[in-house]
Protein backbone atom coordinates (compact mmCIF):
# COMPACT_ATOMS: atom_id res chain seq x y z
CA UNK A 1 0.00 0.00 0.00
CA UNK A 2 1.18 3.47 -0.88
CA UNK A 3 0.31 6.66 0.97
CA UNK A 4 -0.07 9.69 -1.28
CA UNK A 5 -0.14 13.24 0.10
CA UNK A 6 -2.25 15.43 -2.16
CA UNK A 7 -2.44 19.21 -1.69
CA UNK A 8 -5.93 20.60 -2.11
CA UNK A 9 -7.26 24.13 -2.14
CA UNK A 10 -5.57 27.50 -2.10
CA UNK A 11 -1.86 27.79 -1.28
CA UNK A 12 0.95 30.30 -1.80
CA UNK A 13 0.91 29.67 -5.57
CA UNK A 14 -2.78 29.00 -6.27
CA UNK A 15 -4.98 31.64 -4.69
CA UNK A 16 -2.11 33.03 -2.57
CA UNK A 17 -4.25 33.05 0.60
CA UNK A 18 -5.28 30.39 3.10
CA UNK A 19 -8.60 28.61 2.84
CA UNK A 20 -10.89 29.80 5.63
CA UNK A 21 -12.03 28.09 8.77
CA UNK A 22 -15.66 29.20 9.20
CA UNK A 23 -18.03 28.24 11.98
CA UNK A 24 -15.38 25.77 13.19
CA UNK A 25 -15.16 23.95 9.83
CA UNK A 26 -12.35 23.76 7.28
CA UNK A 27 -13.55 25.21 3.95
CA UNK A 28 -11.09 24.20 1.24
CA UNK A 29 -11.25 26.76 -1.58
CA UNK A 30 -10.81 25.09 -4.98
CA UNK A 31 -8.13 26.49 -7.27
CA UNK A 32 -8.88 28.49 -10.42
CA UNK A 33 -9.08 26.54 -13.63
CA UNK A 34 -9.82 27.15 -17.28
CA UNK A 35 -10.99 23.52 -17.50
CA UNK A 36 -13.70 23.31 -14.85
CA UNK A 37 -16.84 21.84 -16.41
CA UNK A 38 -18.39 25.30 -16.10
CA UNK A 39 -18.30 25.53 -12.29
CA UNK A 40 -17.60 29.00 -10.89
CA UNK A 41 -16.89 30.09 -7.32
CA UNK A 42 -20.31 31.71 -7.29
CA UNK A 43 -21.94 28.30 -7.90
CA UNK A 44 -20.48 26.87 -4.68
CA UNK A 45 -21.68 27.17 -1.09
CA UNK A 46 -20.64 26.06 2.35
CA UNK A 47 -23.54 26.12 4.78
CA UNK A 48 -24.89 29.68 4.57
CA UNK A 49 -21.70 31.02 2.99
CA UNK A 50 -21.22 31.80 -0.72
CA UNK A 51 -17.74 30.71 -1.85
CA UNK A 52 -17.89 33.41 -4.53
CA UNK A 53 -18.12 36.16 -1.92
CA UNK A 54 -15.55 34.48 0.32
CA UNK A 55 -13.01 34.21 -2.51
CA UNK A 56 -13.49 37.82 -3.61
CA UNK A 57 -13.25 39.18 -0.08
CA UNK A 58 -10.25 37.12 1.08
CA UNK A 59 -8.26 37.82 -2.10
CA UNK A 60 -9.15 41.54 -2.12
CA UNK A 61 -11.10 40.86 -5.35
CA UNK A 62 -8.01 39.59 -7.18
CA UNK A 63 -9.99 36.38 -7.78
CA UNK A 64 -13.55 37.05 -8.90
CA UNK A 65 -16.63 35.07 -7.96
CA UNK A 66 -17.30 34.49 -11.69
CA UNK A 67 -13.96 32.69 -12.28
CA UNK A 68 -14.08 28.99 -13.06
CA UNK A 69 -12.64 26.62 -10.47
CA UNK A 70 -11.47 23.02 -10.21
CA UNK A 71 -13.73 21.17 -7.76
CA UNK A 72 -11.54 18.16 -6.96
CA UNK A 73 -12.14 16.34 -4.76
CA UNK A 74 -15.89 16.87 -4.87
CA UNK A 75 -16.91 15.55 -1.46
CA UNK A 76 -19.43 18.00 0.03
CA UNK A 77 -22.94 17.29 -1.32
CA UNK A 78 -24.52 20.66 -0.36
CA UNK A 79 -21.73 22.64 -2.07
CA UNK A 80 -23.55 22.61 -5.40
CA UNK A 81 -26.96 21.82 -6.86
CA UNK A 82 -26.89 18.09 -7.62
CA UNK A 83 -28.61 15.62 -9.87
CA UNK A 84 -30.09 12.56 -8.22
CA UNK A 85 -27.58 9.76 -7.83
CA UNK A 86 -24.63 12.10 -7.15
CA UNK A 87 -21.69 10.47 -5.42
CA UNK A 88 -18.46 11.99 -4.05
CA UNK A 89 -15.61 12.04 -6.53
CA UNK A 90 -11.83 12.28 -6.60
CA UNK A 91 -10.27 12.24 -10.02
CA UNK A 92 -7.01 12.96 -11.75
CA UNK A 93 -6.43 13.78 -15.40
CA UNK A 94 -3.58 14.77 -17.67
CA UNK A 95 -0.15 15.17 -16.07
CA UNK A 96 -1.43 14.33 -12.57
CA UNK A 97 -2.92 11.05 -13.77
CA UNK A 98 0.25 10.19 -15.68
CA UNK A 99 2.34 10.86 -12.57
CA UNK A 100 0.21 8.47 -10.48
CA UNK A 101 0.36 5.75 -13.16
CA UNK A 102 4.14 6.12 -13.45
CA UNK A 103 4.48 5.39 -9.73
CA UNK A 104 2.06 2.46 -9.80
CA UNK A 105 -0.68 4.04 -7.68
CA UNK A 106 -3.67 1.73 -7.74
CA UNK A 107 -6.74 0.47 -5.89
CA UNK A 108 -6.01 0.07 -2.18
CA UNK A 109 -3.56 2.97 -1.96
CA UNK A 110 -4.39 5.75 0.50
CA UNK A 111 -4.77 9.43 -0.45
CA UNK A 112 -4.37 12.00 2.33
CA UNK A 113 -5.48 15.50 1.43
CA UNK A 114 -3.77 18.46 3.06
CA UNK A 115 -4.16 22.20 2.90
CA UNK A 116 -3.46 25.64 4.35
CA UNK A 117 -6.18 27.17 6.53
CA UNK A 118 -6.78 30.20 8.74
CA UNK A 119 -9.68 31.29 10.96
CA UNK A 120 -11.98 33.73 9.15
CA UNK A 121 -15.13 35.64 9.98
CA UNK A 122 -17.86 37.74 8.44
CA UNK A 123 -17.12 41.26 9.68
CA UNK A 124 -19.16 44.27 8.55
CA UNK A 125 -20.55 42.28 5.57
CA UNK A 126 -17.11 41.17 4.33
CA UNK A 127 -15.11 38.04 4.99
CA UNK A 128 -11.70 38.56 6.55
CA UNK A 129 -9.16 36.56 8.47
CA UNK A 130 -9.44 36.99 12.21
CA UNK A 131 -6.65 39.38 13.19
CA UNK A 132 -5.27 37.05 15.88
CA UNK A 133 -5.53 33.91 13.74
CA UNK A 134 -2.44 31.96 12.83
CA UNK A 135 -1.88 29.62 9.88
CA UNK A 136 -2.95 26.01 10.20
CA UNK A 137 -1.79 23.17 7.98
CA UNK A 138 -4.18 20.23 8.19
CA UNK A 139 -4.45 16.73 6.76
Amino acid sequence: MRIIFSRKGFDAGNGRVASPILDGSLVSLPIKSRYSAGITYNDLHFNRHSLGKIVEDLTSRRIKRTYSCHLDPDLHHPALKRRSGWRPLFGQAGAAETHLRRYGVTVGDLFLFFGWFRQAELYERSYRYKPEASNLYAI
